[in-house]
């Protein structure tokens, strides 16, 4: 089944001379893909030790959005990485009413290329599962290419499909949906919480719905 392969996002090509260059000067937008990559759903076979949860938590959505803060952990919920990002531009208001990350409560955290070479090596050839992943894998297509980093190149994975198509729904449920339904605390809009609560919800989920 075509669901099942394995897509390795290849890097993307740095023209000669990119690298002095450096990161985009602070108040510069970032253009995202116009059409977010295809991302296969997760397969209950891929939740395994192989496997990571990443989270992100953005200024937005839309073309010139963020990543201000990314978290990954196992699916036993160990987290292995958390930080901050400095944006580029401020933080809405909007966005910051849902997180509450501000721009001043970020004005001492690393940019995302200081943040990106300490994930990189975690997180390389490894599965990625995020709920919403083709939004997550795009924010993070988005932050390299304007840092002017290589494309990530890893095993995307999206738990909110998974959730959907095991359930047979109608429409994909919220993270904080899906949480209630199986009585797990769900996330704070914080990246590390998030990304918690989406492993524990494929744990009980694996756990109520045994491989036949």
């Amino acid at each position: 089944m075509c669901g099942r392969s394995e897509v390795i996002e290849q890097p993307k090509e740095i023209k000669q001379g990119d690298e002095e260059q450096g990161p985009r000067p602070r108040g510069a937008f970032f253009m995202a893909p116009a059409q977010a990559s295809y991302t296969p759903t997760l397969h209950r076979d891929e939740i395994n030790s192989r496997a990571l949860v990443i989270d992100t938590e953005t200024t937005g959505r839309g073309a010139t959005a963020e990543i201000i803060e990314v978290a990954v952990c196992t699916l036993d919920g160990e987290l292995i990485f958390e930080s901050l990002v400095r944006p580029m531009s401020s933080v809405p208001r909007a966005a910051a009413r849902i997180h509450g990350l501000t721009t001043e409560s970020l004005t001492s955290a690393p940019i995302w290329d200081e943040v990106w070479r300490r994930l990189e090596p975690m997180v390389s050839a490894r599965t990625l599962i995020a709920y919403n992943a083709p939004f997550d894998a795009r924010m993070l297509d988005v932050m390299c290419a304007g840092y002017r980093l290589p494309r990530p190149v890893v095993r995307w994975r999206c738990a909110m499909r998974f959730v959907k198509e095991h359930f047979g729904l109608r429409r994909a449920p919220t993270l904080t949906e899906a949480c209630q339904r199986f009585g797990i605390e769900p996330g704070t809009h914080r990246a590390a919480s998030d990304a918690r609560a989406t492993a524990a919800l494929l744990q009980r989920i694996l756990k109520s719905s045994p491989k036949g």
